[in-house]
């Protein structure tokens, strides 16, 4: 995608597009999935890392993890739905 063309899209999109091309097939289906889980819990996360360094400045940092950030009251319940989804700390 050219560079103009991600300026003018919005963040969410941009976002999208970047970590599609930074991530590898598996690791995007196991952060989607950890995301949708998430979401489902009603659990609000916020991705810091690699993964929002590339999302939001459109320059590529390799990366094989996901870092989250979880309101404190939240962290145990986020733990409990990705235990029983098989995650491990």
């Amino acid at each position: 995608m050219k560079q103009d063309a991600l300026d003018t899209a919005p963040a969410r999109l941009r976002g999208e597009r970047i970590v599609a091309g930074l991530l590898g097939e598996k690791e995007r289906l196991i952060c989607a999935d950890v995301l949708s889980r998430a979401r489902e819990g009603k659990v609000l996360v916020a991705i810091g890392g690699g993964i929002a360094c590339s999302a939001y400045s459109g320059f590529l940092r390799a990366t094989k993890d996901l870092d989250l950030f979880v309101l404190p009251e939240d962290a145990e319940k986020l733990l409990k739905i990705l235990a029983r989804a098989g995650f491990e700390e």
